[in-house]
């Protein structure tokens, strides 16, 4: 399994081509949480 977390991405709106991202879809703060749990799906991937 390959999992993928990235920090403060831009997507589309992000002024790489079109308007910049509008400011309630920013990620302005300087300090934040996270948590994220991985559960298996199948009784086999215990």
């Amino acid at each position: 399994m390959i999992v993928h977390l990235d920090y403060r991405m831009s997507g589309v709106g992000s002024a790489s081509c079109g308007p910049e991202l509008l400011e309630p879809y920013r990620l302005d703060e300087k300090e934040f949480k996270f948590e994220l749990s991985l559960l298996p799906i199948c009784k086999e991937d215990e």
